[in-house]
């Protein structure tokens, strides 16, 4: 029988895949495929220019993402010595960006959400807006995962199927988020 914190530990297991393609995939939408045309070294010269060494990163962090999920990951916690920030950046790198880049999505989106609420929505920068969107996505992938593993822990009971429930959730906030938002992106 598996444990309500055991279905969170193998749900963030496979979550950092899904993100880190799902930031590649928003920054995309937000500034348009024409960035990746764009010489970097012009890019930067531009405003808010670094997007596309922002984009270049992510494209790579992706990559690791796929590869993570493909090939598996390395699992600090199978020994009880203590694993070192530097040891999960070079095994994990994927699992550290996420962790690392965690909380700074709150306090974007509750600037953003703010901006939304009291009309500011002009004001708000176009880097703001692509981080609003990859926590919209990242919601609806931890959605997505969740549902997944929920499926697949065999029996059905109160805890498999409150899983199936908090994704379900997940998925349809994040989607009628994200429909909300695209009317407002003109400004």
């Amino acid at each position: 029988m598996i444990n309500p914190r055991q279905h969170i530990e193998r749900t963030l297991e496979t979550f950092p895949a899904f993100f880190l393609v799902s930031m590649f995939f928003c920054v995309l939408i937000e500034y348009g495929p024409e960035i990746a045309k764009k010489d970097i070294a012009a890019a930067i010269m531009e405003p808010l220019g670094t997007s596309a060494v922002i984009l270049l990163f992510i494209a790579c962090t992706a990559v690791t993402g796929f590869t993570l999920l493909i090939l598996g990951s390395v699992d600090s916690r199978s020994t009880s010595k203590k694993v070192s920030a530097v040891r999960i950046l070079v095994e994990r790198p994927a699992a550290f960006v996420v962790d690392l880049i965690g909380p700074m999505f709150a306090v974007v989106s509750a600037v953003i959400i703010a901006c939304l609420l009291f009309g500011y929505w002009s004001h708000v920068p176009g880097l703001l807006c692509a981080l609003f969107y990859l926590f919209v996505f990242a919601a609806l992938n931890i959605g997505l995962v969740a549902l997944t593993h929920a499926s697949f822990l065999g029996k059905i009971d109160a805890k498999v199927a409150g899983g199936r429930l908090a994704g379900i959730f997940l998925i349809l906030s994040s989607m009628a988020i994200f429909y909300w938002m695209l009317p407002l992106r003109g400004g």
